[in-house]
């Protein structure tokens, strides 16, 4: 059996998972993110008030010159009047087809075509094509079928996935030339750049956030994509990675891991008391104590934090170290100015905790 995990974490770990260096995304606004990321409208609303000249951001063609410059366009004019639309109606000729482009950016003669696919949506037939035809104006008897008043300088496609590029199977060559992937990480990118006008830094950030959630998330998608593929002919190797995945995701994982700290934390100390808390959490304390220690496990890195019956008050030396939180009513474990938290797994920063517990621990009793 070891030697049948020993192989099974071998194959694993010869994947390079992308994302297994990912910093967990941790608070309530992930799942606010969950439901925005799957609304395509609002990320194209999003994307096209930072290009937007005349939007309220009030720095004129900061980000629209930096995008094009992003998608490597060549006819770029500092000093143009650049428009940008959504949702930009198209009228297919021959067809009683009508369809909308989700941005549009035109300056002069020019155009920029955006296919936003942030929410997955799947691709429509011939819809690259469509567009194309219905802005990009005729040139030569190659382009015979475009009927539009604008040079098309690119057709942008933006999927969520980074494993994701549009197709360009049926695709005339004057279309294939144009596109461009461009995915959340070069957005993110964009925006960072932008991001070092002061009165615009907190707007990109919060799409920054966004972004990156959506980013991570997809990473993790192509992470699990590796490994079906890995095991795709191994019924009995994905059997055992079941079996593993079941039990790490379990309450029971959590509370093995918070017992082998209380472990380490005794050693044969049987004054020091362990209560395990719901599914991620135990309090540790004496049992003449003057505060308890709350140590919280999730997944990948602990935090600590201390609680106090009402009318106690903490020593000035235990002040040095936590702060009172007042939103968690109680008070948490900081170092240099910022929470604290200890990775998992990592001998050293276990070492750490384990010493950092004990000190705190024995300032507690009465």
């Amino acid at each position: 059996m070891i030697s049948e995990m020993n192989a099974l974490i071998g194959k694993i770990q010869g994947l390079t998972l992308s994302s297994s260096n990912l910093d967990p995304v941790f608070g309530p606004i992930p799942h606010l993110y969950n439901y925005i990321s799957q609304k395509e409208i609002v990320h194209s609303n999003i994307i096209a008030d930072f290009l937007n000249p005349n939007a309220k951001h009030n720095c004129g063609n900061l980000f629209v010159l930096s995008f094009l410059k992003t998608i490597k366009v060549d006819k770029i004019d500092a000093n143009a009047s650049y428009n940008v639309s959504t949702e930009y109606p198209i009228k297919v000729k021959g067809d009683d087809t009508n369809r909308r482009i989700d941005i549009l950016i035109t300056w002069g003669d020019n155009a920029v075509i955006i296919e936003n696919k942030l929410n997955n949506a799947i691709d429509q037939p011939n819809q690259l094509q469509d567009y194309y035809n219905c802005i990009q104006r005729a040139h030569n008897e190659n382009e015979n079928t475009c009927y539009g008043k604008y040079n098309v300088q690119k057709v942008v496609y933006i999927p969520a996935s980074n494993n994701k590029s549009a197709n360009r199977i049926g695709l005339k060559k004057c279309i294939t030339d144009r596109l461009v992937d461009i995915y959340p990480c070069h957005l993110i990118k964009w925006l960072s750049e932008c991001s070092k006008e002061n009165s615009v830094k907190a707007a990109c950030e919060q799409y920054i956030s966004l972004l990156e959630h959506i980013n991570q998330s997809n990473l993790r998608i192509m992470d699990a994509e590796k490994i079906l593929d890995e095991f795709a002919d191994n019924d009995k190797g994905l059997e055992k990675l079941i079996s593993v995945s079941n039990i790490i995701s379990s309450a029971d994982w959590n509370i093995a891991i918070l017992q082998r700290v209380y472990n380490q934390l005794s050693n044969g100390d049987s004054k020091l008391i362990f209560e395990k808390k719901e599914k991620r959490y135990a309090q540790l304390y004496y049992e003449d104590y003057k505060y308890w220690v709350e140590l919280y496990f999730y997944g990948d890195h602990f935090k600590l934090w201390i609680a106090i019956n009402s009318g106690e008050t903490l020593s000035d030396e235990i002040l040095k170290i936590f702060k009172l939180d007042s939103e968690a009513n109680g008070y948490k474990y900081f170092k240099d100015e910022e929470r604290f938290e200890y990775k998992f797994p990592n001998s050293d920063e276990n070492r750490r905790m384990i010493n950092d517990l004990k000190y705190i621990l024995g300032m507690s009793k009465k």
